[in-house]
């Protein structure tokens, strides 16, 4: 028996992890110039949305609310010594599950060395010891192109029995006692997972998927991993609403680096001069502190947009904008 590794299949849920919101005006600088790295931050990976296929050379059923037979089954294994078998154009096809007869329907051509196109059922057969070995030789001699298998005349005829069976059995694919969503009998590549609890099968029976803890970072570390073991991906939604959200991230970062810090630069320059000189010809005591004070505030805005030395700042408040910047620089979060 070959067991394949089990592919973490499916979508994931993305949680970003705000990061706080700095006192002063560094959050825009940091959050410009550090690129946010949005992928690294994902937390959670929720989605294991198993388009799977369940099936075995033996079936056992479980009980379903109303009674009858639950569509689900226990057991995933294929025994890959039937790849190497000469098939018996007579066999009676009428108990074989639909996974082996996707399975058995690609024998005489596979046995030829054609080269079978659907991932899955290529990593299959490429468990054995001799199917890379004919399809290099077969391809070896097509002068460029594509190998064809051809058929003898009762192979052909099986192949079109096999086929015929696979449409009456789609047929059923949703045929399924009360409370059941799937047929799981039908499904079509059991044998690319090592296990399928019981609880899995049940809820993906019921609801046409199922949730699975997982550690991944990036949603594509899913489809990269999928496509490595030749699994079969189902792309949903929340993929390309993710890439969006890359994407415009993106898109604000360089924004905000090329066009909106140049410009708080100049803006908060400006205002410290103009509150300078405010504070320097005020009228009253109440006009020259409110404007001291703002001076302080857009001289700490300043170092920390550009990068430079504090500005001058009044005496009363050249402690605090000093406090302010030590604050500022002993922060810490994922980013920093």
């Amino acid at each position: 028996m070959v067991r394949l590794p089990t592919p973490s299949a499916g979508v994931r849920a993305v949680e970003l992890a705000e990061n706080g919101y700095f006192r002063t005006a560094k959050a825009i600088r940091r959050y410009s110039t550090h690129f946010f790295n949005t992928y690294s931050i994902m937390r959670r990976s929720i989605l294991h949305l198993a388009i799977v296929a369940i099936a075995g050379l033996s079936f056992a059923s479980a009980q379903a609310q109303d009674g009858s037979d639950a569509p689900i089954l226990r057991d995933n294994r294929v025994d890959t010594a039937i790849l190497s078998r000469p098939i018996n154009p007579k066999m009676d096809l009428s108990r074989l599950p639909l996974y082996l007869l996707r399975i058995y329907r690609q024998i005489p051509a596979a046995q030829q060395g054609y080269w079978i196109m659907q991932q899955d059922l290529n990593a299959l057969f490429s468990q054995t010891d001799w199917y890379y070995s004919r399809a290099e030789e077969a391809a070896s001699h097509g002068d460029g192109e594509p190998f064809r298998a051809v058929l003898k005349p009762d192979e052909q005829a099986f192949v079109d029995r096999v086929q015929a069976r696979e449409r009456e059995l789609l047929k059923q694919n949703f045929t399924v006692p009360k409370g059941y969503r799937v047929n799981l009998r039908n499904l079509a590549n059991p044998y690319q997972f090592e296990a399928l609890p019981a609880g899995m099968q049940e809820a993906l029976a019921r609801n046409g998927f199922v949730i699975v803890p997982q550690n991944d970072i990036q949603l594509f570390h899913v489809y990269e991993n999928n496509d490595y073991h030749n699994f079969p991906s189902f792309v949903t939604t929340d993929l390309h609403l993710q890439l969006f959200h890359m994407y415009f991230d993106f898109v604000l970062r360089q924004l905000e680096q090329e066009k909106l810090i140049p410009m708080l630069s100049t803006f908060a320059g400006r205002m410290y001069n103009h509150m300078k000189r405010q504070a320097e010809t005020a009228p009253d005591a109440a006009t020259r502190a409110a404007a001291e004070y703002n001076q302080t505030y857009y001289a700490v805005g300043c170092a920390l947009l550009t990068g430079r030395p504090l500005q001058p700042v009044p005496a009363a408040y050249r402690a605090m904008a000093e406090l302010e910047m030590k604050h500022v620089a002993a922060a810490r979060d994922e980013l920093s």
